[in-house]
């Protein structure tokens, strides 16, 4: 009993700190060395409600992706939430690579809303690893239309740091017509690579 009044005053401790990323850790903290899956899942919970309340993409992307690996199931369709609700122009960097390390946790539902989100941007080429490393999941039956979304995209911007990357990323997903021309791109003396 004495345990779990401890417990509980330190949780209440660390749902009162002020500064949103420390309150954020300490309820990591406390959910690492959780009682049993029901209290894991309720210190996750608030977690992932107060990384939602920061101001900042960056600071959410920076406390969301450690939690994504080990993020039980049911706490994904929170954790999508959160990484759509960046803001996709001016912190692409955060809003990419959430998306990319959620992206092989995801599937069915809520893989199709992050792929319907990435689609529709006006200017996808910032979010094409992010796009790669979903297209990764879908099965390949349906992943066509992705791909060749994709590599139409990246091929407008190839000799780009994000184009080569995301031809790199994307390559064992397209045909054969498709990497010969990738592969012909790279093996070009001509191309320069530049870093925009």
């Amino acid at each position: 009993t004495e345990r779990l009044n401890i417990r509980a005053e330190a949780q209440e401790t660390a749902e009162q700190v002020r500064d949103p990323r420390d309150r954020v850790r300490s309820m990591r903290a406390l959910a690492d060395t959780a009682l049993d899956e029901t209290e894991r899942i309720a210190l996750l919970t608030r977690q992932l409600d107060a990384i939602d309340q920061m101001e900042y993409d960056e600071w959410k992307a920076d406390e969301l992706m450690p939690l994504l690996p080990t993020l039980p199931d049911g706490l994904l369709p929170k954790a999508l939430d959160i990484a759509l609700s960046m803001d996709k122009t001016s912190d692409r960097i955060s809003y990419q690579g959430t998306l990319s390390d959620l992206a092989p946790r995801l599937d069915g539902e809520l893989l199709q809303r992050a792929l319907d989100n990435m689609i529709a941007p006006s200017d996808q080429t910032y979010y094409l690893d992010a796009f790669v490393a979903l297209a990764h999941r879908i099965e390949a039956a349906h992943r066509v239309e992705i791909v060749q979304f994709a590599y139409n995209t990246a091929m407008a911007i190839k000799g780009t740091w994000i184009g080569n990357t995301v031809l790199g990323n994307l390559f064992n997903l397209l045909d054969d017509l498709q990497q010969k021309e990738v592969f012909s791109h790279a093996i070009d003396p001509l191309s320069e690579t530049t870093f925009n």
